[in-house]
């Protein structure tokens, strides 16, 4: 080969290599702030987005960044002035937790491992690491006695697939698919948008959003709207949201609104119900622009459950009960039910399906591509006519009643000294005779 091609060929893999790795996408590091009652970083929700993007906030940018540290000496406030004790780089403290520090706006150098970040002499941490561009986490922990009650506007922000926003609930905080007064909620006074989305890449987990509203101004659970132009990622999974109080003049309330032409919108396992007033439109679910994917909700009386008047939407394993129109508008559809199941409690406001139902139970499509748990966590199986229609998978958990197997076969389980077991498992060894009683027991628990 002539050496002018060769110099070629290794100049154009030298090309494509640095080309390659100068643009990789790295991971980001998830900045948390615990938001609890009492006790965390913040009280509420509405005071975390409020001071974390004060002044705006780019999480994108390399003058961003995440540190661990050691502990706090002293204190430093949000919004504070820090340098690094070394380097003498510089930047803004947005927030300091027990083991993290969020920095913005760097400049002036570059903070080092090992140094002190610090306010002063008396007020730093000593950071371990040379930092990471972060992911802002709102980690809302521990029992909730009185709800929150501020509307939350993310906005502010700027985001990215990787760098992006979430806000969720741990299981001290979260619903167990039914609503609950000791847990996390956001309850906010008529005629607001209770959590507004107006960035570009977030995700919203485990929460319960509910409000009363007897005023002539239209209120929303969730909403998006006005964010960016571009990409977008908005995932909103595992809430319940309720309308608590409707009147005749709050037409257009609604549980989850899309209105955004640059959203797309993934929306799954959620729940929403009472968006219903006799005679005016009130909706559960509502797109107007944008793109949304409505994937394994609930929707419980509602005027308008699923409703489209813009954008695209997509709707699969989607469960309508005791609405006025289940699907209107141009959805595309794929295993949907508005045939109402039958519910474990309905009149109390628990919708997860009963042990008997037959109407959503094992007719949805497998949809573990794009999530694999319903609302409780619990995984769903996979194959085809597995999955159930809604927001909750009806599992079979431990039996209720003791089961009479006469003796078991020897080498098979070890002995006991009574009849009455409980079945673990699926294959059960035994020997002699076993009764009708006991072969209707056993079918129970199938």
């Amino acid at each position: 080969m002539p050496k002018k091609i060769l110099f070629f060929l290794v100049f154009i893999i030298l090309a494509v290599f640095t080309f390659v790795f100068s643009n990789k996408t790295l991971a980001a590091t998830e900045f948390v702030s615990t938001i609890m009652e009492s006790g965390g970083d913040y009280s509420s929700l509405a005071s975390w987005e409020a001071a974390i993007s004060s002044s705006s906030i780019d999480l994108t940018t390399s003058t961003t960044k995440v540190f661990s540290h050691s502990g706090i000496t002293g204190s430093i406030s949000d919004d504070a002035l820090v340098y690094g004790s070394s380097s003498s780089a510089m930047g803004t403290a947005v927030h300091v937790t027990a083991s993290q520090i969020l920095i913005k706006g760097i400049y002036s150098g570059t903070f080092q491992s090992g140094e002190r970040v610090k306010v002063n002499a008396s007020n730093y941490v000593t950071i371990s690491d040379a930092g990471d561009s972060a992911i802002a986490t709102a980690k809302i922990d521990g029992a909730w006695t009185n709800a929150e009650t501020s509307a939350v506007v993310i906005n502010g922000w700027t985001t990215t697939s990787t760098n992006y926003i979430s806000v969720y609930t741990t299981t001290a905080a979260r619903h167990t698919g039914k609503w609950d007064n000791t847990k996390y909620r956001l309850n906010t006074a008529s005629g607001v948008t209770n959590l507004g989305i107006l960035e570009n890449y977030v995700r919203i987990e485990g929460l319960q959003i509910g409000f009363t509203n007897n005023t002539s101004t239209v209120t929303r659970g969730i909403f998006v709207v006005a964010i960016d132009a571009g990409g977008s990622d908005i995932r909103i999974t595992n809430n319940i949201v309720r309308a608590l109080d409707l009147t005749s003049s709050t037409a257009s309330s609604t549980g989850i609104y899309v209105n955004d032409a640059d959203a797309t919108v993934t929306v799954i396992n959620n729940i929403v119900y009472d968006f219903y007033i006799a005679g005016v439109g009130a909706n559960c679910y509502w797109i107007n622009s944008g793109v949304v994917n409505w994937y394994n909700n609930t929707a419980q009386n509602c005027g308008m459950a699923f409703y489209q008047t813009g954008g695209t939407a997509t709707s699969k394993n989607d469960g309508v009960a005791s609405s006025t129109m289940p699907f209107s508008g141009t959805i595309t559809e794929t295993t949907d039910s508005s045939s109402t199941p039958t519910f474990v409690d309905a009149a109390n406001d628990d919708f997860h399906l009963a042990s008997n139902d037959t109407t959503w139970r094992n007719v949805g499509t497998d949809l573990s591509a794009s999530s694999t748990d319903d609302i409780d966590g619990q995984t769903r199986p996979t194959g085809a006519n597995t999955w159930d229609i809604g927001a909750d998978e009806f599992v079979n958990t431990a039996p209720n009643a003791p089961v009479s197997l006469g003796q078991y076969q020897s080498g098979c389980s070890s002995a006991i000294s009574t009849s009455t077991y409980w079945i673990a498992t699926s294959t059960i060894c035994f020997m002699g005779v076993i009764s009708d009683s006991d072969l209707y027991d056993l079918e129970k628990l199938q």
